[in-house]
């Protein structure tokens, strides 16, 4: 018991955070997100080994997939930074397949049971 009430709370700095720079915290990993989103998904981000003509987006899918798998450990990782609110998001968006590639999914289950204390 000793030990839990000497463990820092990870998320009380959210409470002494002004409202202007929790909601530049937030916006920054909105964009930050999208641009990496946007980079997995060109071309010329990809050397000439990992490019394919014939390929969606003329990408071979191997390297999109494991570049994908960066992003969603990326994005697992933040929505932990960013708090329980982004965690519940996180949760609720790893059960929709239909919407997310599965390397984003593999990663937000993970958000289901082993959630940060």
């Amino acid at each position: 018991l000793a030990n839990a009430s000497a463990a820092p709370d990870r998320w009380s700095r959210l409470k002494e955070t002004s409202t202007f720079k929790r909601t530049v915290e937030i916006w920054r990993f909105v964009f930050v997100f999208f641009f990496k989103l946007w980079v997995v998904n060109s071309a010329w981000s990809y050397s000439k080994a990992d490019r394919d003509k014939s390929a969606k987006r003329g990408i071979k899918e191997e390297a999109r997939s494991a570049r994908t798998a960066e992003l969603a450990n990326w994005l697992r990782e933040r929505l932990v930074t960013l708090g329980p609110t982004f965690i519940k998001i996180g949760q609720q968006f790893s059960t929709r397949s239909d919407i997310l590639s599965p390397e984003f999914i593999a990663e937000l289950v993970k958000l289901q049971d082993k959630v940060p204390a």
